[in-house]
């Protein structure tokens, strides 16, 4: 269906001239992105909210929007040219084209459009600008919707589109040359604009440094340089005696230098500046002596007290290898020892056994490869205050820094590290427990485990998400167990036969199961590939609506919920692979809590890495409302 699709569309652009697109175009026009702190739900209804602030660029069928954030250029092409009676069915002829020149050489590797019938998003890919591969699932999304937008109340043709900066080689603060075609098949017109050349906002950050020091502002320069090239990330800067006057509001991301450090271990700064900071919330990376004096004044377990100083010292041993700060935006490999420096410098790491660690909040990221024995981490992510704050503990000027330890510094300031602490209510299946924990584990998750069985008297202080295994049938017959899981109002991730008992003692509309009937599967066609949480924080892969695997055996008992029971303040995630009135992965909102199906009985040895990336996903920013998710993982 792709394939044929996207040889429809190219026949159409060849007709009407148009397949020279990757030429080099005579005139360029640069247009100015927009940053968004919220970005817009993909579902073809733009409000005004979501759209209102970015740039209106006008044409004779159609205005185009454009907005970034992190990792999404957002798109509105509002078809105010398209009225008719009733909107004519996606397809080659009702559709839309965005070209994309990823390495501004002059010529289109890209060509992004929709899927008919279904509409989800297609991505062909060319050398030459001329010969296209066959359109295939991306890691972009995309919604058509046909109605009311904020620039006319007339209903017509609208389509919202996230294009995956990463896909298209991109970076907050580069640019990239795009080519845009819309096709009407009622009235009938193909509009096409030339050569955009689409500027991305920068992540907004800021540097706070000791002004009175002597390398001050040129460790300032040597970071705005690395952030920059690396994850896209504009470095401000701010003396640390002015910081309690700055307003925070607009960044994205705090930076405490090295050179803050004050006497006998305080921060060197004004205690006016650390409540600035704190009362902003917004994430902090805190570098060497200085950063952990600040989180020490902050009331942080990442303070001297609880550190190692160590000299002569330039390298980590990766932990929680599949955390994605060592894959987003940047890949670095997991090799121990993995140098972040040139050459020897002092560090400080913080004492994981010492006494009051608070295991709940937690991210362990960068082990002292000098001491396995006795660990210790020098990159390591502490959550507190609804806010992440990462503890880089090395002591030296940046232009030391390696390239993966640039990478991996901008990689931490780019998406706060800090993972949901999350408590495994198990059976008896100690296979099921020791797969999930090293999943857990290796994903970065603070994690610990209590039976199923004492739900009632388990101590929730601390715990952010809930996962309940698929042996814990039994446990939930005794309703005070049900009934303390459902009173914490936590996020809930229910997997398979367990989960699914655990929904209908709790009370949860979407609890009504008929594995009998239907079971196995390994597999779950995905009847919204454009929801975001099959592409962040932990992107799974390829979305295909034919089906992606979930586990890697032969077949497996599947626990499936029908969309007549799913009612209000349900998501439909994805559904049954010969059915598509049974669900196996759906989210709802209840009594003020999200619960989440994940419907496989799937051992962790046996699930596929799509499987894996989709539960963590779901532990990481449950996926019951745009509004819950995207703050978590998107800024």
């Amino acid at each position: 269906m792709g394939k044929t699709l996207l040889r429809g569309l190219l026949v159409i652009l060849m007709a009407v001239g148009l397949c020279g697109l990757y030429a080099p175009a005579p005139a360029r026009a640069f247009i100015a992105g927009h940053w968004t702190d919220t970005p817009p739900t993909i579902n073809g209804v733009p409000t005004f909210q979501e759209w209102g602030s970015a740039w209106v660029n006008t044409y004779t069928h159609y205005s185009v929007l454009f907005e970034n954030d992190a990792q999404f250029v957002y798109i509105l092409l509002d078809v105010t040219g398209e009225t008719p009676g009733s909107p004519a069915a996606i397809g080659a002829n009702e559709n839309f084209s965005i070209f994309v020149d990823t390495d501004n050489d002059g010529v289109m590797e890209s060509l992004y459009s929709l899927q008919a019938p279904a509409g989800y998003l297609l991505r062909a890919t060319s050398t030459n600008g001329s010969t296209w591969s066959a359109g295939s699932p991306c890691a972009s999304y995309a919604m058509a919707g046909f109605g009311s937008s904020p620039f006319l109340a007339t209903p017509h043709r609208i389509y919202e589109i996230a294009l995956r900066l990463s896909e298209i080689q991109a970076l907050p603060g580069g640019s990239s040359r795009l080519n845009l075609v819309v096709q009407s098949a009622n009235p009938g017109f193909i509009e096409a604009q030339y050569s955009y050349w689409l500027n991305y906002v920068p992540i907004a950050g800021i540097y706070i440094y000791n002004a009175n020091a002597s390398n001050g502002l040129s460790d300032w320069n040597s970071f705005y340089s690395i952030l920059l090239a690396n994850a896209g990330i504009s470095l401000d800067s701010a003396s640390m005696d002015f910081a309690a006057n700055v307003d925070y509001s607009s960044y994205q991301v705090i930076v405490i230098a090295d050179d803050t450090w004050g006497s006998s271990y305080t921060w060197g700064g004004p205690a006016a500046a650390v409540e600035a900071i704190r009362q902003s919330k917004k994430p902090v990376v805190g570098i060497g002596l200085g950063g952990m004096d600040f989180f020490g004044a902050m009331g942080l377990f990442l303070n001297h007290n609880n550190s190692w100083l160590w000299t002569d010292q330039k390298s980590v041993g990766p932990a929680a290898s599949l955390h994605t700060a060592w894959s987003t935006p940047n890949s670095i490999p997991i090799a121990s020892p993995l140098n972040l420096y040139t050459s020897a410098v002092n560090r400080y790491s913080i004492d994981v056994s010492a006494g009051g660690f608070p295991t709940k909040s937690m991210t362990l990221l960068g082990m002292d490869d000098n001491r396995p024995d006795d660990p210790h981490y020098s990159v390591i992510a502490q959550s507190a205050n609804n806010t992440c704050y990462t503890l880089w503990g090395f002591r030296a000027r940046p232009d030391l820094l390696t390239a993966n330890g640039g990478k991996l510094l901008a990689n931490l300031a780019w998406q706060p590290p800090c993972r949901p602490d999350v408590l495994f209510l198990q059976g008896s299946d100690d296979n099921l427990l020791i797969g999930m924990n090293f999943l857990l584990n290796a994903a970065g998750f603070p994690n610990q485990g209590a039976a199923a069985t004492s739900a009632s008297s388990v101590d929730y202080s601390g715990v952010q998400t809930i996962l309940i295994g698929w042996d814990t049938m039994s446990a939930w017959s005794t309703q005070a167990n049900a009934d303390a899981v459902v009173s914490t109002h936590l996020p809930v991730v229910a997997m398979g036969a367990g989960g699914d008992w655990f929904l209908h003692y709790g009370g949860v509309p979407m609890s009504n199961s008929v594995s009998s009937a239907l079971a196995p599967q390994n597999g779950a066609n995905l009847i919204y590939p454009l929801q975001p949480i099959f592409l962040a924080p932990y992107p799974n892969g390829v979305l295909s609506s034919l089906g992606n695997s979930f586990d890697a055996t032969a077949g497996v008992d599947t626990y499936l919920v029908h969309t007549s029971y799913m009612g209000v303040d349900a998501i439909p995630i994805g559904y049954f692979q010969t059915n598509n009135s049974y669900l196996s992965l759906a989210s709802q909102s209840f009594h003020g809590a999200c619960y989440e199906l994940y419907g496989f009985n799937s051992y962790e040895a046996n699930m596929t890495d799509v499987g894996k990336a989709m539960l963590l996903n779901m532990l990481a920013a449950p996926m019951c409302n745009y509004a819950v998710m995207l703050p978590l993982v998107i800024r």
